[in-house]
């Protein structure tokens, strides 16, 4: 990333980074392991467990 400019609490470019290498590490899930579930109470999203909802970390 050139630059980056955020407001507010956290720090958007270490979440960004730590993300991706957390995904290099584990390696792209196959399409047969990712959900994602559209209702009028939210958009869940899975992966790897059909119930297991991945939720927002913010440290």
């Amino acid at each position: 990333m050139r630059w980056l400019r955020q407001y507010g609490p956290g720090s958007l470019r270490e979440d960004i980074e730590r993300t991706w290498l957390e995904y290099g590490a584990l390696g792209p899930p196959g399409h047969d392991r990712f959900g994602l579930t559209v209702t009028d109470r939210g958009q869940p999203v899975r992966l790897r467990d059909p119930h297991a909802v991945v939720e927002p970390v913010r440290t």
